[in-house]
């Protein structure tokens, strides 16, 4: 049996996803049973490649833990995409979409996560440090603000821990808190 010149690439032909056939490469339907093929295209590759980053991972500490003490962090993690976003609260932020609103606080736009289709009010609901909590006020959304399923009251403050999920409309975060390294 000859061995493969290594000269020449290697030959894997293209498979149909339905039914298994051989497609030729620019096959836009199978021929044996007509699934539609879609070719690939620089947007959406057929292969899929090595990331080049870690994932994020979310801190493990103990579920249900209130305490939210100076040189804690309040680490977002927006669901279903996984994408993390990391709040020092040093002062009081407004979750909401679109431009800021108060100086006194500052503000952020969601508009990335979809926020108008997920019902977000512009000014939906603040996070602050209050002593040693971190706690969610639903600034009156149209609609309202859940802590792990619970609806809050409009414009009165609810203690958050590490490990619960709010819910602006229907667009959905898990909050963990992280501790920094010391100095």
């Amino acid at each position: 049996m000859p061995l493969p010149n290594a000269s020449q690439p290697e030959h894997n032909p293209l498979r149909c996803p339905q039914c298994g056939s051989e497609l030729s490469s620019n096959a836009t339907r199978c021929l044996k049973c007509e699934y539609p093929i879609d070719p690939p295209t620089p947007e959406r590759p057929c292969h899929t490649h090595m990331l080049k980053r870690s994932p994020s991972t979310m801190p493990v500490d103990t579920p249900g833990n209130t305490r939210f003490a100076p040189g804690t962090e309040i680490i977002l993690q927006c669901l279903p995409s996984g994408q993390c976003f990391t709040l020092a609260l040093d002062k009081p932020v407004i979750l909401g979409r679109g431009e800021v609103i108060s100086d006194e606080q500052d503000a952020i736009d969601l508009t990335q996560f979809n926020a108008v289709q997920h019902g977000v009010s512009r000014t939906h609901c603040s996070l602050e440090r209050w002593a040693n909590q971190l706690v969610v006020t639903d600034l009156g959304s149209t609609n309202g603000t859940f802590l792990n399923g619970e609806s809050l009251l409009p414009f009165h403050r609810h203690a958050v821990a590490h490990g619960d999920k709010l819910i602006l409309g229907s667009l959905h975060f898990y909050v963990s808190f992280a501790n920094l390294p010391p100095a």
